[in-house]
């Protein structure tokens, strides 16, 4: 049976994660900076300069002596800054590009994605409104600037919606894991191993089944006392860890009892 942990979005594998966004986006927008350097008339300092933000946000990550979430706040301030420069940029008599309203999807879903939600919503009403005001002072397609505000109105619900739904599954994860784990040794406990001998031998596959006590342990409580041989029980736990790792999967049984459920494709060597 598999017993390699999950894979979980802490810390260090958030910031792997970001490592590679960034280091992706960087190269993307240096590519669409070079394909634009030979369009005339086309504008390539602005990819370029994105190119220069998500760049400088991979350098900070990968020296892990910023918080990711600086790195967050300030990407999203950078791209803000952008965008509002290059609306400052369209000049009288020109019209707000359509590309140009496209972007601040973009900036409601990284305002969503990287903002408490009283924030977000701030942030992209602000958004919006430096767009219409530039869209009436301007002049650009009206029906883009009403459907950018319908995809505000689409990225908040979203998020409120699924940041409730992503809450209440970490709830009930939270509720499994503390009726399927011994709270002592950290090892699943008899509840979850009796799962996973059902499965075990519907599945047909012959496992093999060991049960293990330690001997003489209501002495080491007796003599020692009860935090010794907690201690004992959560070192023997470690240890069928170790050992059992690709190799089967123990739980504990019950008091000093451990059943180990040994994968009949790795069985452990003597």
């Amino acid at each position: 049976m598999n017993t390699r942990p999950r894979w979980r979005l802490t810390e260090a594998n958030r910031r792997r994660v970001y490592l590679w966004v960034s280091g992706l986006a960087s190269v993307i927008q240096l590519a669409v900076g070079a394909l634009l350097l030979g369009q005339p008339g086309a504008s390539a300092h602005w990819p370029l300069l994105g190119a220069l933000v998500c760049a400088g946000a991979w350098a900070l990550l990968l020296t892990r002596r910023v918080p990711w979430r600086w790195v967050d706040y300030g990407v999203l301030l950078a791209a803000t800054g952008l965008v509002l420069a290059q609306l400052l940029k369209v000049p009288p008599g020109g019209e707000v590009p359509a590309q140009l309203l496209f972007a601040g999807s973009f900036l409601f879903l990284a305002g969503f994605s990287t903002l408490p939600l009283p924030g977000a919503l701030a942030y992209v009403l602000g958004v919006f409104a430096a767009y219409g005001v530039a869209v009436a002072l301007r002049g650009g397609a009206v029906a883009l600037l009403w459907e950018l505000g319908l995809v505000g109105l689409l990225a908040a619900h979203l998020s409120t919606f699924g940041r409730a739904v992503s809450l209440e599954r970490a709830e009930a994860l939270a509720y499994a894991r503390l009726a399927l784990t011994d709270p002592l040794t950290g090892l699943p406990n008899r509840r979850a191993m009796m799962d996973r001998l059902q499965r075990a031998a519907q599945a047909g596959q012959g496992a093999a089944a060991l049960l293990l006590d330690i001997d003489r342990f209501k002495a080491i409580n007796d003599r020692l006392g009860h935090d010794a041989g907690d201690e004992v029980l959560r070192e023997v736990a470690a240890r069928l860890r170790r050992t059992l790792a690709g190799r089967g999967e123990a739980a504990r049984w019950g008091g000093e009892e451990f059943l180990v459920l040994l994968s009949p494709a790795c069985p452990p060597t003597p």
